[in-house]
């Protein structure tokens, strides 16, 4: 293999290593949220409930028609926010990714083996494909330079060398 193409093998693990966990970590923060819009929602919805069944000093009258805007307005927002599915999908994407970084790591270990220009060539096609299904996710830039410092601190000792 070419220095060239050592170079890109060790690009992409990083690459990789750091889209896997940018997309694991996407996922865990879409699941929360989706948990604490349902909890929001049923302590709204409950909270609405009883104020319409208990009387409230007038001052107070905006109370009930307040918690059921609110409870019907976080309701919508969690049905159309679909963090849920963005979870799901985030969690494959952390699935592709990494698999995707173990067939560069395998790679890196074994570059001079006879067919190693043509697995690169593979693995590259396949992140083609992967980063194809990975751009309707969310971009969150600070969450992308949080783990890519993790993965570069992670991998310091090989960097330095």
């Amino acid at each position: 293999m070419f220095d060239y193409q050592i170079e890109l093998i060790w690009q992409g693990l990083l690459g990789a290593e750091i889209r896997a966990a940018y997309f694991g970590e996407l996922s865990h923060r879409l699941l929360r949220t989706q948990r604490l819009l349902t909890l929001a929602s049923l302590l709204l919805s409950s909270g609405a409930g009883v104020s319409l069944l208990t009387s409230v000093p007038t001052q107070y009258s905006w109370i009930k028609p307040a918690m059921a805007f609110l409870a019907a307005g976080i309701s919508l927002w969690s049905l159309v926010a679909k963090n849920e599915r963005g979870s799901i999908d985030a969690a494959d994407l952390h699935l592709r990714w990494n698999k995707l970084a173990m067939g560069y790591g395998d790679l890196w270990a074994n570059v001079h083996i006879d067919r190693a220009a043509e697995q690169l060539a593979k693995l590259r096609d396949q992140e083609a494909d992967i980063s194809k299904s990975s751009t309707a996710m969310p971009d969150k830039k600070s969450l992308m330079l949080k783990c890519q410092e993790n993965i570069l601190m992670h991998h310091q000792h090989q960097l330095a060398a």
